[in-house]
């Protein structure tokens, strides 16, 4: 595959409050109903920037996502959330329910590593063109040993759902670059976000000399569970024998990450 990148990622900040209150399964995983009494309940909730909820006066759809782009600009000035001064990999790591932990890796994916094999997200190419930030990443998996988390204290811990996410940053230039060189030769199944990933090269593709920052999406990389992994109770999960059959299956055996431990913004690109 190509050369990941690292990313520069905007997280919550300590201003923002507990991250387990902030942080939310997919909103593919949720109904309207109730992606808008979360958000009515919970301010600066990650899912008033991922899904808008329309508002009847609008008249056209892409108002709301205009209003995720104020919103998120609103709370980068206000500080509820933070941006790293520089680019860096993420080390996930995923414990808990009495299983082996799984690792991941946020990173910058090339878009042209993925097939163009599914129908667009169009809401997603709204938000992303109001927003130029990829709020949800999509999720891939790879048969490849991740690297295991630097020396560099974790900058979120939180648990949801009774399982436990680890963020530790990997920000060292030799593991950086040891990473980039590695991911030459790591396979990649992409398991969530097909249709964000299509619409992502709709939009990249929509004129020529497209700057190189909007060839890339936002993925975790998570290490495939071995067949045998016995516990199978995470959930929301499509179980299914070919990922491949639903625009966004996962993989059996595979826990879904809650989105908002970090998001990217396209501008923030080094």
């Amino acid at each position: 595959m190509g050369k990941l990148r690292p990313v520069v990622a905007t997280r919550y900040s300590p201003a923002a409050g507990s991250l387990a209150r902030l942080i939310s399964p997919p909103a593919e995983f949720l109904s309207a109903a109730q992606i808008e009494d979360i958000t009515a309940a919970v301010p600066h909730h990650i899912l008033a920037l991922a899904a808008p909820a329309p508002n009847r006066s609008e008249r056209s759809r892409f108002v709301k996502f205009a209003r995720s782009g104020a919103l998120n600009q609103e709370w980068n000035r206000d500080g509820i959330l933070q941006v790293d001064d520089y680019a860096q990999f993420y080390h996930l790591t995923i414990t808990g329910r009495k299983r082996e932990p799984q690792n991941g890796i946020f990173a910058l994916v090339p878009l042209d590593e993925f097939e163009d094999a599914t129908a667009p997200d169009a809401d997603f190419r709204l938000l992303l063109e109001a927003t130029r930030t990829w709020f949800e990443p999509a999720i891939a998996t790879t048969t490849a040993t991740l690297p295991q988390p630097g020396y560099e204290p974790p900058v979120a811990e939180t648990e949801f759902d009774g399982v436990t996410y680890t963020l530790s940053p990997i920000s060292d230039p030799d593991e950086i670059a040891a990473i980039e060189k590695q991911s030459e030769d790591w396979d990649l199944t992409l398991i969530s976000g097909q249709g964000r990933i299509t619409a992502a090269q709709a939009f990249a593709g929509r004129k020529p000399n497209v700057p190189e920052r909007e060839t890339y999406a936002l993925v975790l990389i998570l290490e495939a569970l071995p067949e045998e992994e016995p516990d199978r109770s995470f959930s929301p999960v499509v179980r299914t024998p070919d990922p491949a059959a639903l625009s966004n299956a996962y993989l059996e055996y595979q826990v879904i990450p809650p989105i908002g431990l970090l998001t990217w913004n396209v501008g923030d690109f080094i």
